[in-house]
């Protein structure tokens, strides 16, 4: 799992010091700062600045992965939330749609046929 999104989702919650949280399995220092620069990255935090911008409070109330929910936050500047929501479930889903079961293999064939 990200720690992008736990993070995000503990600054929403106002935790002082995420980095010295009491973890049961603490993430280690690098990992931290890779989620912080994601946030980052992603507008939702500004640097040596305690919380969140308005878009990472945004961001916080989606039930979705950091990268995931800015993309949907954005879209709505472009008219196009549908289509990208409709993108962000397929990523979400953590296995691939074009999958080909096993001993299915020529139904899975029909199918994704006509999206080739």
């Amino acid at each position: 799992m990200s720690l992008a999104g736990v993070v995000l989702a503990m600054e929403a919650l106002e935790i002082p010091n995420i980095k010295n949280f009491d973890f049961i399995d603490p993430p280690d220092a690098h990992a931290f700062k890779e989620a912080y620069e994601t946030l980052e990255a992603l507008g939702a935090i500004v640097a040596d600045k305690p919380g969140l911008t308005p878009i990472g409070v945004e961001m916080a109330a989606l039930p979705l992965e950091p990268r995931i929910s800015r993309m949907v936050i954005e879209a709505r500047k472009y008219g196009c939330v549908e289509d990208v929501a409709t993108i962000a479930a397929f990523m979400s889903a953590g296995r691939s749609v074009f999958a080909r079961p096993k001993d299915k293999e020529w139904e899975a064939d029909t199918a994704h046929r006509r999206f080739k």
